[in-house]
């Protein structure tokens, strides 16, 4: 049994035992690697994801930071999956949970096999060979941009063919890069610029797997090594290949690095150009010396200070605090909302539409003024009469008061 006191018989606080059993969890389980089934799952505000994994015996928190988070596909509850991480301790509560950095479905999954089998298929076609790829013009002037026009690729696209080329004329054949009209909606847009420019470049940003599928589809890969014009494809980021990746006739790792191969620096720019650069390469080296020496010394004080577990925490923290004000605001406007009904009851009992309703009248003399008691009757006298339902005009034949026993008539 392991003993974390120094002395036994010195008592420590919750706060330095649980310290020393968060220290004892994670440099023991640094490396995790577990299969169980999702429950429990929920996205908060900023992006993390909490949720459990259990098995037949067992059952354990986890939670996903926003970073590795985002460029994961979301699982559903009761997917079962395998997980890569840490286990941390979560000192405000004393709790324990699995830290993931990596997730992914039990199984090669659907998804994968049937992109595999149109790779094999488009390759005994001969549209993966390199010798069908057509050669980028050496100096384009007209670029067509294939991407969706709200999107970053498309800016990104834009500012570096500018930069590089600010002659180049651009056209923007507009199209959904995700989602269930993805496919159909670049395949239209490849045809529409096809022969109006002389390179197109198609792109989009990363995601998600299921965001980049319709760069896996059968038909926008035939579309694009159908094209007449030079592709060049770029969709993800480094760590993604797409179909269209493979079959287009030049692969860029990004969207900017598209527009760097689609473009070329102008001729009679070289020669000034290369100056610039020698210049440039010995300022930077020495710059660069200079700071690699200062980031050295910032990398450590970071290390030693732990911001971005701080701020976890602190984000974590932040969740639990909005969770509890949402159940504190449900019980507030619940309680106001009785209130609320109650003085509807009281108003209702006060409204004098509901006395006349139970058989009472209010009685006027011609003045309009309200008649109180018999005395202020006169005999002849006119006198109106409001019931729940209208009025009634009436004439006083005869006035009776009483006080105590006596009776009066006039």
């Amino acid at each position: 049994m392991l003993d974390f006191r120094e002395n036994p018989a010195v008592p420590l606080t919750i706060t330095q035992l649980t310290r020393r059993l968060k220290t004892t969890l994670e440099n023991n389980f640094s490396a995790v690697t577990a299969t169980g089934e999702i429950s429990q799952f929920t996205v908060a505000p900023s992006g993390h994801w909490y949720f459990s994994l259990k098995d037949a015996g067992a059952k354990i928190d986890a939670v996903m930071w926003q970073t590795a988070a985002g460029r994961t596909p979301r699982p559903q509850i009761g997917e079962v999956v395998e997980v890569g991480g840490k286990i941390s301790v979560y000192e405000p509560r004393g709790n324990y949970q699995l830290q993931v950095n990596w997730l992914r479905p039990t199984g090669a999954g659907d998804a994968r096999a049937k992109r595999l089998a149109l790779l094999e298929k488009l390759r005994a076609e001969g549209w993966l060979a390199p010798e069908r790829k057509k050669k980028l013009p050496p100096f384009a002037r007209v670029f067509g941009l294939v991407t969706s026009p709200a999107g970053a690729a498309v800016r990104d696209m834009i500012k570096i063919i500018r930069k590089r080329f600010p002659p180049a004329r651009m056209l923007l054949s507009p199209c959904l890069v995700q989602g269930a009209g993805a496919p159909a909606a670049i395949v239209a847009a490849l045809k529409k610029i096809d022969g109006r420019c002389e390179v197109i470049l198609l792109g989009r940003g990363g995601g998600a797997a299921e965001d980049l599928a319709a760069f896996d589809d059968e038909g926008v890969a035939r579309a694009v090594a159908a094209c007449r014009t030079p592709v060049i494809s770029s969709v993800g980021h480094e760590i993604d290949t797409s179909v269209c990746d493979l079959v287009a006739d030049v692969r860029a790792a990004t969207p900017s690095e598209a527009a760097e191969i689609a473009t070329r620096e102008h001729p009679q720019m070289s020669a000034v150009l290369a100056g610039f650069f020698t210049a440039a390469r010995r300022a930077a080296a020495a710059l660069l010396a200079a700071r690699r020496e200062r980031l050295a010394a910032l990398n450590a004080t970071v290390a030693r200070q732990q911001p971005a577990a701080r701020l976890r925490r602190q984000q974590q923290q932040c969740d639990e605090l909005s969770a509890v004000l949402r159940r504190a605001l449900s019980a507030l406007l619940a309680r106001r909302r009785e209130r609320h009904k109650l003085l509807d009851a009281r108003l209702a009992a006060l409204n004098p539409n509901a006395v006349l309703r139970r058989g009472f009248s209010i009685t006027r003399d011609a003045a309009g003024k309200i008649l109180r008691s018999a005395q202020e009757a006169t005999t002849g006298e006119k006198l109106q009469i409001t019931l729940a339902d209208g009025e009634i005009r009436a004439r006083v034949e005869r006035a009776e008061f009483r006080v105590e026993s006596l009776e009066f008539r006039v």
